[in-house]
């Protein structure tokens, strides 16, 4: 019986199942992010850039526009997660730049879309900690201590009563997130 030759080299099938249009939806979480970033070095305020979603913008379309799909997973992913929390500090600050909503709203649809394509993957949730820990550490390196970017510089709001130290309060977070992620 004679074998079957394969049609060429073998494509993985993550890259197979991310068409060309599907990789050109990159440009837009890059503009949603271009825009904010627009609105925030206006204002004086670039470290806000470093706020887990919206950095989640520019991995999306780094994953989408590369066709790498674990970035993809793992922008989709904070899109998801940070939605309550980004709604809950909308309500608090009485609303935000237009550009926010591109970013959270806009980047979560694009980063929907991509998933059906990209799917989840096994241990998803370690490399989107990863992500959240790094980004905690530049935004605690690299931002003013007043815009508290990740929560990286103090304990935030209602929080205040119940850590005796930041440190206590970091741990706690970054277990919550953990275990969320989970």
């Amino acid at each position: 019986m004679a074998r079957q030759q394969s049609a060429g080299p073998a494509t993985p099938v993550w890259y197979q199942r991310l068409t060309p249009g599907l990789r050109a939806l990159g440009v837009m979480p890059l503009a949603f992010f271009g825009l904010h970033a627009g609105y925030h070095l206006g204002q004086g305020t670039a470290g806000h850039l470093l706020w887990v979603c919206t950095a989640s913008n520019l991995l999306l379309a780094g994953g989408l526009l590369l066709g790498r799909p674990g970035l993809i997973r793992v922008a989709a992913m904070w899109l998801i997660a940070g939605l309550p929390l980004w709604a809950w500090d909308l309500m608090e600050q009485a609303g935000g730049p237009v550009s926010t909503f591109l970013t959270h709203l806009g980047g979560l649809a694009v980063g929907l879309l991509a998933l059906s394509r990209a799917r989840a993957a096994r241990r998803l949730w370690v490399y989107a900690f990863g992500w959240y820990l790094t980004l905690q550490l530049a935004a605690r390196l690299w931002t003013r201590p007043e815009l508290n970017v990740n929560l990286a510089h103090e304990v935030h709001g209602s929080w205040r009563g119940l850590f005796d130290s930041y440190w206590q309060f970091l741990v706690f977070m970054s277990l919550v997130m953990a275990a969320a992620l989970w």
